[in-house]
Formats: structure tokens, C-alpha cells, sequence
């Protein structure tokens, strides 16, 4: 199920590199219904993995 739709506001986004290759992000992401939350939250990890290569993410 595609919740991207939920997404009302992105903000303080930081990336940066653990080490050599391994990079991290942090975002702070507003929605406009918390009951879906925990989905939305595991599309977005998903996301950032198979797009990007980000495996260290804090949503």
C-alpha cells in the first residue's frame, strides 16, 4: 500500500557518513493520520533502502 500520499511537511533532514560507504539520515516527517503511521514509517525506510542505499535511517 503506497502511503506517500500522507505526507504533509518534511523537514530537518540531515544525512551524513558513519564511515567509509555507510551514510545515516534523520527526518523529521509531519502526516495528516497517525493511524497509519507505523506502515508509512516502513514504506519510507523501504524507500530509502532500495533508492538510495540508506540503511541507518531515524523517521
Amino acid at each position: 500500500m503506497r502511503l506517500f500520499h500522507l505526507v504533509e511537511k518534511v523537514h530537518d533532514l540531515n544525512i551524513w557518513t558513519i564511515g567509509s560507504g555507510i551514510y545515516a539520515l534523520s527526518v523529521h516527517v509531519n502526516i495528516n493520520n497517525s493511524e497509519d503511521r507505523d506502515c508509512l514509517t516502513w514504506e519510507l525506510e523501504e524507500l530509502l533502502r532500495r533508492r538510495f542505499g540508506l540503511e541507518h535511517n531515524t523517521i
